[in-house]
């Protein structure tokens, strides 16, 4: 059986999403190493609807403008340039109006997510965000 878990960080019930611009401002100040791509990220979400657009069954018209409108960014955090660092990678999911209420962070083994706890936790300290477990969710 693999390990794999899979976190959201999001703003309390009630509270609102943040700019995009203000989530990424955060983390820069936070992380030593960062590095934020929008461009990858967009063809990545270009490669995924291509993808859905040529499956053998219909895709709802929602799902297709979810990829199809999508301006995504690809996060990755660390502390140290070092090989064997612990690091977060991960993609932000921005609503239409650059508004970002959620982020996930999934970790495929064990020994991951032990190392990068403390980045996962500071992560949402800066974003002033709870995070909760949701595994069984996205399994």
């Amino acid at each position: 059986m693999s390990f794999h878990t899979c976190w959201d960080v999001k703003p309390a019930d009630g509270q609102p999403g943040m700019p995009l611009t203000e989530l990424v401002a955060r983390l820069a100040g936070a992380f030593p190493v960062h590095s934020f791509d929008p461009e990858g990220a967009r063809q990545s979400a270009l490669r995924r609807l291509d993808a859905l657009q040529n499956l053998s069954f219909p895709v709802p018209e929602e799902v297709l403008a979810s990829y199809r409108d999508a301006h995504p960014v690809d996060v990755f955090l660390a502390d140290t340039d070092e090989e064997d660092r612990a690091a977060l990678d991960f993609t932000v999911w921005p609503e239409k109006g650059g508004t970002v209420t959620g982020v996930q962070v999934c970790f495929g083994s064990e020994e991951h997510q032990r190392e990068a706890a403390v980045l996962f936790v500071r992560l949402a300290e800066v974003l002033g965000w709870e995070s909760e477990d949701v595994s069984d969710e996205v399994a």
